[in-house]
């Protein structure tokens, strides 16, 4: 017998993200590591802190990517082009649930000439992963949406699904893209550096109605169930994020990624290897000659970068201009080296006009083109990426065709400090003592002796030279109570006491504010005046009274060190602390009129990026 039994609703689980998105890493040869790693090192000894920290991280910089099976049933990672930079191949990494999956080598098969997107071929053999459905159809205001990818945590990719709405649903502004223009999405969902290349989705129910039959004692009984299904769909992909402004994201829409993917062919077939690309493209080349450094970046490869010889790099860092000195100081350090080595490259020729092409010629992926300038004959070499055809090398910059400015060679430079981290431990003693207040009042003389004071610190740099601090600092002060005949017609320095008590206060401090250091270095010997004015409390302990005082603090030293790398400084200082006390103390005769001390300080400190 047959019957309906009524309906069952559940709700079936989301699908799992983790095997669809993933971490995204260049490839970097050890060669290519070893280079950025000198290349660091000379930096840093050329005070250009920032850009050295920021080289030794490009190593290590990641982003994120996820899975999408295009029309021609082939799979491919989709990403940012800025995740991948000018890199041949990257590293995927999937943090599933059942443990990391990473597939090395995965070529970079295009990049969009006009927006920030990059395709990765993902290997046929791979099995279990699972691409994302694209949603093309334009998302309005106020749509939920989600965020996933790897952003960093201590410097290691940690998985993020975000929440958020949609709060411009088409914003458009040239300068996100590279070329040409194309509108984006700004919404809420968290993003942040690492974020870039993850998909921004949304989450689609369907609901399915399913029958089935079930024995129920002896009788057959019909089940109907309705099983919601939730499904994430690609609405963009997160690329940028205004730090300017809070929870201002925006994602390249899906139809203009599509379009990209599904245009693979096209995109191969433009990046021919042939002479007359190259011949084109050394055209333009010269063009720049007549234009400012910045226009020629792109054709400088990555490979020109990594084969400066520190010889090289130090002339050019001596003659260094001011857009490159400002890229590398705002720790921009590819750019900066870019920079240079276009300033370099154009420094021999004064009049662009009278630069002729010679020959070109080409043999796979390489290619040579030579130069004449008056008498000059120059020679360069190219390489064919996917970025067009990119400079390798040219003679125009040759080691002992630049010359350093003698005059700055003397080692001395203003160091960056900006993020650093600094604990230090100070011993103080006090300048003056002992103190005597006199209370004619009542006929009584306190004779404050003080003792060493011993202070821990911690401070962190806000920017080059202005930090926050915290302090905290222990010490004793020895009171001698003195009391004298009640003759007031009789001075009481001319009398002898007739009362004499003694006590010991212990005193603890807590102290906060804002310093500025200007920290400079010879070679590796770091020497910095700092100054600092703080504000705390000060709390009596044992017997003394239990007041609290607030304590202005003004504190100046002298520090000098020793730098062991572009991250760690060993230090000595010394200098005047000056302390004054405001209130609480005012009613006690042990702290009525010690309204000041000054110490001498003496300190030893770290400083650690």
């Amino acid at each position: 017998m047959l019957c309906a039994c009524g309906f069952i609703t559940t709700l079936n689980a989301q699908q799992d993200l983790k095997n669809s998105v993933c971490v995204v890493r260049q490839n970097y040869t050890d060669a290519e590591s070893e280079a950025y790693e000198k290349m660091a090192s000379t930096l840093f000894s050329n005070s250009y802190m920032s850009a050295a920290r920021q080289l030794r991280k490009g190593t290590g910089s990641f982003g994120s990517g996820f899975l999408y099976k295009a029309d021609n049933g082939k799979l491919y990672i989709i990403t940012n082009k800025h995740v991948v930079r000018d890199a041949k191949s990257v590293q995927l990494l999937f943090k599933t649930e059942d443990g990391d999956k990473t597939i090395p080598n995965c070529g970079v098969i295009a990049k969009s000439d006009s927006t920030d997107i990059a395709i990765v071929e993902f290997p046929a053999s791979e099995t279990g992963f699972v691409p994302l459905p694209f949603h093309t159809e334009q998302v309005t205001d106020g749509t939920t949406v989600w965020s996933a990818g790897f952003p960093g945590l201590g410097d290691e990719p940690s998985w993020q699904l975000g929440n958020g709405i949609v709060s411009n649903g088409r914003y458009s502004n040239l300068e996100l893209t590279d070329s040409a223009h194309v509108d984006v999405i700004q919404h809420t969902a968290q993003v942040d550096p690492g974020s870039s290349g993850g998909p921004l989705l949304i989450l689609k129910e369907t609901n399915k109605t399913i029958t089935k039959e079930e024995m129920v004692g002896k009788k057959k009984q019909t089940v109907t169930e309705t099983i919601t299904e939730k499904t994430y769909e690609v609405v963009g992909m997160n690329t940028w994020k205004a730090f300017h402004r809070e929870n201002v994201n925006f994602s390249l829409m899906s139809k203009d990624i599509v379009k990209v993917v599904n245009n693979l062919g096209a995109v191969s077939s433009s990046k021919t290897k042939d002479d007359v690309g190259l011949q084109k493209q050394v055209e333009k080349y010269v063009e720049t000659f007549s234009e400012s450094s910045s226009e020629m970046l792109p054709f400088i490869s990555r490979k020109m970068i990594t084969s400066l010889s520190e010889e090289q790099l130090t002339a050019m860092l001596k003659n260094i201009s001011g857009n490159a000195n400002n890229a590398l100081r705002n720790g921009a350090a590819v750019e900066g080296l870019k920079i240079m080595v276009a300033d370099n490259i154009k420094s021999p020729i004064q009049k662009p006009d009278q630069l002729k092409i010679g020959s070109v010629s080409v043999s796979g992926d390489a290619g040579t083109a030579t130069f004449s300038y008056g008498k000059k004959q120059f020679t360069s070499t190219w390489e064919k990426t996917y970025d067009g055809w990119q400079l390798t090398s040219t003679d125009l910059i040759e080691p002992q065709k630049i010359k350093a400015k003698k005059t700055v060679d003397s080692g001395f430079r203003v160091l960056d400090l900006d993020a650093f981290h600094r604990v230090a431990f100070s011993f103080m003693a006090p300048i003056g003592n002992p103190f005597v207040v006199e209370d004619n009042t009542w006929r009584k003389t306190a004779t404050y002796n003080d003792k060493v004071k011993f202070g821990f610190e911690y401070s962190l740099f806000c920017t080059d030279f202005l930090y926050w601090t915290i302090a905290f600092d222990y010490g004793k002060i020895d009171c001698t109570l003195d009391s004298y005949n009640m003759n007031w017609a009789v001075p009481m320095n001319t009398l002898t006491p007739i009362g004499t008590e003694t006590s010991e206060t212990r005193h603890f401090s807590a102290l906060t504010g804002m310093g500025v250091q200007c920290p400079m270095a010879v070679k590796r010997i770091y020497f910095a005046p700092d100054i600092k004015a703080q504000i705390g409390f000060r709390k009596g302990m044992g017997e003394a009274k239990d007041n609290i005082c607030f304590s202005p603090t003004i504190e100046t030293t002298l520090n000098v060190g020793y730098m062991f790398d572009d991250e760690k400084i060993i230090y000595i200082g010394s200098g005047l602390n000056m302390k004054r006390f405001v209130g609480g103390f005012a009613s006690d005769i042990y702290e009525t009129n010690v309204k000041s001390i000054r110490y001498f300080i003496v300190k030893v400190g770290f400083l650690v990026y």
